[in-house]
C-alpha cells in the first residue's frame, strides 16, 4: 500500500454513501478520447492553421511542437496529484488539497467557462459548414439548423451516462483523427509546388518573433488535455489511467496535428505560402476537394464530427465538476443528483443544455457566430492561464505540505515556474496589441469572470463541508 492508498483509507467518504454513485465504466480509450475530444484537433486545426501560418510561416509544425512541450510540462506536474486524488472535481479537488477550499472554488469557477464551449463551438462551426455547403454543394442552410441538433444530441449522450457517452467519444474521436491524418498523408504523398519538403521543420524559416507568436496561438490548440481528470470516478483504475490520459492525450494529439499540418503545408506547396495565408476559403477544404474530388465533403463531415465530440466532452467535464461542487456543499444540492438508472449528473446536464442553447442563440444572433467564437477563445485562453498557474502552485504546496517524501524540486518547483512564466507571456501576447472590436471585449469579460470567481469563493467559504486531505482522497474510493 502506497502513501496515496494509506491516505485514501484513512477517512471514509460520507458524501456518496447516502445515494447513487458514479459508476466506473470508462476504459482507458474512453478516458484518453475525453481529453483529445476536448482539444477538438480537426475543427481547431482547420480554423487555426491559416491564421498561425500568418505569423510562423511554414514553421507552424515547430510552433505546435513547442506548444506540446509546454503542455507536457504542465501535465507532468498535474498528473502527480491526479494519481493521488482522482476525483470528479478535477482541478477543484487538486487546488483545494493544496491551497484550501476558497482557492479551489475560485479556480473551478474560472474553469466553468468550458460551459460555453458547446454553444460557441457548435454555433461557429455550424456557420462555417453552412457557408461551405452553400459555396461548394449548393445546399442552403441557416446555422441554427446544425447548432441546435448538435447541442441536444450531445446532451442526450451525456444524460445517458458515461458508458454510452464514452463509447461515442471513442468512435467519433477516432474517425476525426483518421480523416485528419488522411488529409495530411495525401499532401505528403502528392505535394504541391516545391515538392515534398522538410522546410516546415526549419526553425529559421520565420522570424523568431513570428515563431513565438505562432506558439502563442498554438497553445489554444492543446487546451482541453486536463479534461480527463473529471471522469476519474467513472474510470477503471483512475490512479493509473488518468495520469496516462493527461500525458498521452497531448502526445497523441500533438502527433496527429503535426503530421496533418506538415501534410497540408506540403500539399498546398511550400513555395505558395502567400497564397495559403491569403486564401479566402480555408486551405484544408480546398485540398480535400483537390485530392478527394466529390468525396472532399468528408472533411466537412469530419469538422461537424469534431464539433460534436468537443461539445460532448465539454458537457461531460462541466457536469462532473458541478456535481462535485454540489456534493461538497458549494453548489446547490440539486446539481448533485444522479440519474437513478444512468448514474449521470442528470440535473447538471439539463441546466447546461438550456444555458448552451440560450447563450449560443443569443451570442450568434447578436454578435454573429464567428465573433462569439473568437471572443470565447480569448476568454477561455485568459481564464485557463490563471487555472493552470493556480494548479501549478497548488501541486507544489500539496507535495511540500502533505506528501513531503515524494516532493520533487524538478517536477513541483522548476517545471511549474517555467510553464507559469510561459503562460504569462502567452497571456500578454494575447492582449498586446489589443484585438479588434468586438473580440477585445473578451478581455473585459474574462476580467469580470475573475471578479465573479473571487466573489463566489468568498461567499461560499463557510458553506463548504470540512474535508481534509484524507477525505479528499477517500471520496473516489
Amino acid at each position: 500500500m502506497g502513501p496515496a492508498d494509506a491516505v485514501a483509507t484513512a477517512s471514509p467518504s460520507t458524501e456518496q454513501d447516502s445515494g447513487p454513485r458514479l459508476v466506473r465504466a470508462l476504459h482507458f480509450p474512453g478516458v484518453l478520447m475525453q481529453a483529445i475530444g476536448l482539444m477538438a484537433p480537426t475543427a481547431t486545426l482547420i480554423l487555426v492553421i491559416q491564421f498561425t501560418a500568418g505569423y510562423a510561416g511554414l514553421a507552424v509544425p515547430i510552433a505546435f511542437i513547442i506548444a506540446v512541450v509546454i503542455m507536457l510540462m504542465l501535465a507532468v506536474t498535474l498528473s502527480d496529484i491526479a494519481r493521488r486524488l482522482p476525483s470528479a472535481g478535477g482541478y477543484y479537488t487538486f487546488v483545494r488539497a493544496g491551497l484550501g477550499s476558497p482557492a479551489g472554488v475560485f479556480i473551478t469557477v474560472l474553469l466553468l467557462v468550458y460551459g460555453l464551449s458547446p454553444s460557441m463551438n457548435a454555433a461557429y462551426l455550424a456557420k462555417v459548414l453552412t457557408v461551405e455547403l452553400k459555396a461548394n454543394y449548393s445546399i442552403s442552410l441557416v446555422w441554427p439548423v446544425l447548432f441546435v441538433p448538435v447541442v441536444l444530441g450531445c446532451a442526450w449522450a451525456a444524460y445517458r451516462g458515461i458508458s454510452y457517452s464514452g463509447r461515442a467519444l471513442v468512435y467519433l474521436g477516432s474517425v476525426e483523427c483518421v480523416v485528419l491524418l488522411a488529409l495530411g498523408f495525401s499532401g505528403l504523398i502528392s505535394p504541391g509546388k516545391g515538392g515534398f519538403s522538410l522546410q516546415p521543420f526549419n526553425p529559421g524559416s520565420p522570424s523568431l518573433h513570428g515563431l513565438f507568436l505562432g506558439v502563442v496561438f498554438s497553445i489554444f490548440l492543446f487546451t482541453g488535455w486536463e479534461g480527463a481528470a473529471p471522469v476519474a470516478e467513472e474510470s477503471e483504475n483512475p490512479r493509473r489511467n488518468i495520469p496516462r490520459a493527461l500525458i498521452g492525450s497531448i502526445l497523441l494529439c500533438g502527433l496527429v496535428l503535426v503530421v496533418a499540418c506538415w501534410g497540408i503545408l506540403d500539399g498546398w506547396g511550400v513555395d505558395r505560402l502567400g497564397a495559403f495565408t491569403s486564401s479566402s476559403e480555408l486551405p484544408p477544404f480546398i485540398l480535400a476537394k483537390h485530392y478527394w474530388g466529390g468525396a472532399g465533403v468528408i472533411l466537412l463531415l469530419a469538422v461537424l464530427n469534431s464539433v460534436i465530440v468537443v461539445s460532448l466532452a465539454s458537457t461531460i467535464v462541466i457536469t462532473r465538476v458541478v456535481y462535485a461542487l454540489a456534493r461538497a456543499g458549494i453548489a446547490p444540492a440539486w446539481f448533485g443528483k444522479l440519474h437513478p438508472v444512468y448514474k449521470s449528473p442528470a440535473n447538471a446536464t439539463i441546466a447546461l443544455t438550456v444555458a448552451s442553447l440560450v447563450i449560443g442563440s443569443v451570442g450568434g444572433a447578436t454578435l454573429g457566430p464567428a465573433n462569439s467564437y473568437f471572443i470565447f477563445g480569448l476568454i477561455i485562453t485568459l481564464n485557463l492561464i490563471v487555472v493552470y498557474i493556480g494548479g501549478n502552485y497548488a501541486v507544489a504546496q500539496y507535495f511540500h505540505r502533505h506528501a513531503r517524501p515524494d516532493f520533487s524540486p524538478t517536477k513541483h518547483v522548476i517545471l511549474p515556474i517555467i510553464t507559469s512564466a510561459m503562460l504569462v507571456y502567452v497571456g500578454y501576447k494575447s492582449v498586446s496589441p489589443l484585438p479588434a472590436y468586438p473580440v477585445a471585449d473578451g478581455i473585459w469579460i474574462a476580467i469580470g469572470w475573475v471578479v465573479v470567481a473571487l466573489l463566489v469563493a468568498v461567499g461560499t467559504r463557510r458553506r463548504a463541508r470540512h474535508m481534509d486531505i484524507a477525505a479528499l482522497a477517500a471520496e473516489t474510493d
